[in-house]
């Protein structure tokens, strides 16, 4: 059950706990491009590790993209469905990127690795905030990668929601992910692709009252 703490305090979650992983808009800092709900496998000062079950549920709004349309407009929330795979999503405090091990969604099986660019996560009384920065790697079980959404994210810095200079961070965070893959580093070197969740650890669902997660300030 998802567990709401007052908001100027910040703990650490527990194994099994549910909690709210909120996509800050770039362009809007005050909104969101997603909500999603998942577990908690592992949460310490080192690192904090979540599960996201296939067939959960989270919140998306209907929004004209700027990367894609030339309109910043926001729209009503809807519910959408987790599809096609199981997440573990392994986030580092300080480190601009996550690290997912991918499963297919019927089979349970480890399909591939995936470097999600981002900003540092950063705590909230419900779980956890991030900044997609749009650019992505996609690593195979033999650990070789590609670049992912290249295009994205020029489109994203030709309609200035991100510099030309944030897009070559962005790349440059992508390289010391590549550096951790190459070091066969923490999680790479860990053995995600055998493991499997709670049996009880079902798909979720959002809360059904938006301003549970909705109405609380980004920091």
């Amino acid at each position: 059950m998802l567990v709401f703490i007052r908001e100027d305090v910040f703990v650490l979650f527990k194994y099994g706990d549910h909690v709210i992983l909120r996509y800050v808009s770039p362009d809007n800092g005050e909104k969101f491009d997603r909500a999603q709900i998942g577990y908690v496998v592992e949460d310490s000062e080192a690192r904090t590790v979540l599960y996201i079950s296939s067939g959960s549920g989270y919140r998306q709004p209907e929004r004209m993209r700027k990367d894609k349309l030339g309109s910043d407009s926001f729209g009503d929330f809807t519910d959408r469905t987790w599809k096609n795979w199981s997440t573990v999503r392994v986030m580092f405090p300080g480190v601009p990127y996550s690290v997912w091990a991918m499963y297919a969604a019927q089979s349970g099986e480890f399909t591939r690795w995936y470097v999600n660019i981002e900003e540092p996560f950063k705590r909230t009384p419900i779980g956890f905030d991030v900044i997609d920065f749009e650019l992505d790697m996609l690593v195979a079980p033999d650990l070789t990668w590609t670049w992912k959404d290249e295009d994205h994210l020029a489109n994203m810095v030709q309609y200035g929601i991100f510099t030309a200079a944030q897009a070559v961070d962005f790349k440059l965070y992508g390289l010391d992910a590549i550096g951790r893959i190459e070091r066969l580093a923490p999680p790479f070197n860990e053995p995600w692709p055998q493991w499997r969740p709670d049996p009880e650890w079902g798909p979720l669902k959002m809360p059904d009252d938006d301003s549970a997660w909705l109405n609380l300030a980004v920091k």
